[in-house]
């Protein structure tokens, strides 16, 4: 395939997507062929190379908004000849139940979104927390001592070094977990986004 098929190729796939959009992830690829070429690589090998055509368009489309991929998906819904009937019974009789149905869906979404990064938070706020009070704890405990009970200081700095011991033990795990968390917030958005992105092609 040479670099013109690809670019002829893409822009098929993407009919319907906003201009800007196309353009923008053409650039990139064409860059990315160029490059290539100017290395001394055939064209056809420097296209070849970038992977799978079809992996490169749901890439792209991966790479747009939700918005702009439930808008493209909704206008290739309703140029099929097949579903024109049914966007017309919608548009009628179930146009009142659209916008509270959309807004729940986009409600669902946007709580688990939110949950996740709250999780993380307070991941984060436990272990912070075990941390300053370890540190805050001890310095009370010398106070103490000297000043009212040496007994009750032994007691606190017992409380601070056992708080410490969960800061150390847990630092490790909090961080993977709210990597592994952080993770899953990218692989959710792409989720959604698959949902917008028809499997025939478009």
């Amino acid at each position: 395939m040479t670099k013109i098929e690809f670019i002829h190729e893409v822009r098929a796939a993407l009919a319907g997507y906003p201009e800007d959009e196309v353009i923008k992830s053409l650039t990139f690829y064409t860059e990315s062929i160029d490059d290539r070429i100017e290395d001394g690589m055939p064209e056809e090998t420097a296209v070849s190379q970038l992977g799978n055509i079809g992996e490169i368009i749901q890439n792209i489309k991966l790479s747009m908004s939700i918005p702009v991929l439930a808008k493209a998906r909704v206008k290739e819904s309703k140029e099929k000849s097949s579903n024109k009937k049914i966007w017309v019974i919608l548009a009628i009789a179930g146009f009142p139940l659209w916008l509270p149905l959309g807004l729940s869906f986009a409600s669902v979404l946007l709580a688990i979104y939110i949950c996740i990064w709250a999780l993380v938070i307070s991941l984060f706020a436990c272990e912070i927390a075990f941390g300053v009070s370890a540190a805050v704890g001890l310095v009370y405990s010398f106070i103490h001592m000297i000043t009212i009970s040496y007994q009750g200081g032994i007691m606190f700095v017992g409380a601070s070094l056992f708080l410490a011991g969960l800061f150390v033990l847990l630092i490790k795990p909090v961080i993977r977990l709210s990597g592994a968390l952080v993770k899953s917030t990218g692989g959710f958005i792409r989720w959604i986004k698959k949902l917008f992105i028809s499997k025939g092609g478009r």
